[in-house]
């Protein structure tokens, strides 16, 4: 937890699930090469590819990277692509161990705005 948060509603506490959901997106909304001194850090320019396969793949594997090096809290098992009800978004079910209990979350990525939401079943 960062000295910030201390400062918000209801004194900074938060669970373990909300603060590990909260590290998740910001890793995974962080452009890699822009939003942070190490440069493996965050996600890449995934409109740069032509195929939904290309992305998808390339995706999963800066997911899985990213997930096993800055959030210890996780353990991936699975990452799957599923239906999305929107045409402009990918969406993964990723099926994990936190903290050693099973949980699925899922991570869906918004292609038209360029943004990741991390979120429970």
């Amino acid at each position: 937890m960062g000295i910030l948060d201390r400062f918000t509603e209801g004194g900074g506490k938060i669970s373990n699930l909300e603060s590990i959901l909260e590290n998740l997106n910001c890793i995974l909304n962080t452009k890699k090469g822009f939003g942070s001194l190490i440069e493996e850090f965050g996600v890449g320019d995934y409109n740069a590819f032509k195929g939904r396969r290309e992305i998808v793949t390339t995706l999963v594997a800066e997911i899985e990277q990213n997930i096993a090096r800055y959030e210890p809290r996780v353990r991936i098992e699975s990452i799957k692509e599923v239906d999305s009800e929107l045409s402009n978004r990918l969406r993964f079910e990723m099926k994990c161990k936190i903290l050693n209990t099973p949980k699925p979350l899922f991570i869906n990525f918004d292609t038209a705005y360029a943004k990741v939401e991390v979120e429970e079943d």
